[in-house]
């Protein structure tokens, strides 16, 4: 790897098999310390005993390797001892990058000269080709906060004049936008990046690794169990991680946030839930109240009426009580006040871009099939409150990358 000449995303890749072969030799000395645990075993117990704890023991390996050779980035222990080799290094590392390159882009890139490069459109087929990143975004060296970029959606048309903008992150001055139904401004932090210091007594005790803040009014009266927030995607998913790597993700999500809704597996794949469930901290005011944007949020949610004017609710019961659409269809947003929400979360880091699912990490952009994540508020007809997408380096093509 060493000797020679790679380019960012080369290396990347290279790093991927890497570390393929330390999880595969960390499996190999786990086998032969379960081995040493049986024999112990069969020296201390009865012969059944032994029998049963061979037969857990041994299922248990065979789950753990299938679920390995599953993974994207895994390559045969078999595959990178030829490297030894050198007859065969340049062909071997090209079939192993090619292949990763697959997983993570799709076939989009094939082998020309020692390098990668994007496949030449098939005009025969009359379908035009994929790409991959968004055109309107920046190139990498612009980035304010690299390697994150948080930028005004395409998908609504209340960006269009601001598709150039970019999003401040970590920075005390809050960026205004308005939509079809809401005006207001935000303010992202997230930890991991440059200038957060000047957050640091806000996130430093904190699990979070990122938090939003919106404040602003709606334009019209919507009600709760019309408003949604989440993620939405025009690509399907690639190369999702073992079923039971989803289903422990998509558990934890529905503890913390009863009413989503979610189908990784669909075409268009999606995760959506209640925004008034959903949100962290709430706080509703008259206009001109609400303590300035970059002020620590407080639970606050008297003049919505209903069970929450009747006796003051801390953000759990709020999120309890909103999680029914039964309840939910009783309160509306009005215009006639002003709304801070807050979300937050330590289940992603944007700043490596990894989701954390308790048992495992995992990195986002080769599920994604190279789409962002998003801070997106929207109503059931499809009108939006709000939309950026929050891109990383990983998401963006490798010709970009250098």
């Amino acid at each position: 790897r060493d000797s020679l000449e790679h380019s960012s995303v080369e290396r990347r890749l290279l790093a991927d098999i890497l570390s393929s072969t330390r999880l595969e030799q960390r499996w190999t000395v786990a086998t032969c310390l379960a081995c040493l645990f049986l024999v112990a075993l069969c020296l201390m117990q009865s012969v059944l005993q032994f029998v049963v704890c061979a037969a857990l023991l041994v299922a248990a390996c065979g789950f753990s390797k299938a679920t390995l050779e599953k993974q994207p980035w895994y390559t045969p222990m078999e595959a990178l001892e030829e490297i030894g080799n050198k007859k065969d290094y340049d062909r071997l590392q090209k079939t192993l990058m090619l292949r990763n390159l697959t997983l993570r882009y799709g076939d989009h890139y094939e082998a020309k000269n020692s390098h990668f490069v994007l496949k030449e459109p098939d005009d025969t087929s009359g379908a035009p080709s994929q790409h991959i990143r968004d055109p309107k975004l920046p190139s990498l060296s612009e980035w304010q906060n690299f390697p994150v970029l948080v930028v005004p959606s395409p998908n609504d048309p209340s960006n269009a004049g601001h598709l150039n903008d970019q999003v401040p992150i970590n920075d005390e001055k809050a960026y205004p936008f308005e939509t079809e139904l809401f005006a207001g401004e935000m303010l992202v932090r997230i930890k991991g990046l440059a200038k957060e210091e000047s957050f640091a007594n806000h996130l430093a005790k904190k699990k979070r690794t990122y938090e939003i803040t919106l404040k602003g009014c709606f334009k019209e009266p919507v009600y709760m169990d019309q408003a949604l927030v989440g993620h939405e995607f025009s690509r399907p998913m690639s190369a999702l991680p073992a079923k039971w790597i989803v289903e422990q993700g998509s558990a934890i999500l529905r503890r913390l946030v009863p009413s989503v809704h979610m189908d990784f597996h669909a075409d268009e794949p999606y995760l959506m839930a209640l925004l008034g469930s959903t949100v962290q901290q709430l706080q509703v005011g008259e206009k001109g109240t609400l303590p300035d944007i970059c002020e620590p949020a407080q639970e606050e949610t008297t003049l919505l009426g209903g069970q929450f004017a009747e006796k003051r609710c801390t953000s759990s019961q709020r999120k309890r009580i909103l999680a029914s659409l039964k309840n939910a269809q009783q309160y509306k947003f009005d215009p006639a006040y002003e709304y801070k929400f807050t979300l937050y979360s330590h289940l992603v880091h944007f700043a490596t871009y990894q989701a954390n699912l308790g048992v495992v990490s995992l990195g986002l952009a080769s599920y994604l099939n190279n789409q962002p994540l998003q801070i997106m508020g929207k109503t059931t007809d499809g009108r939006y409150l709000f939309d950026f997408e929050v891109w990383h380096e990983s998401l963006i093509a490798p010709e970009e990358m250098d």
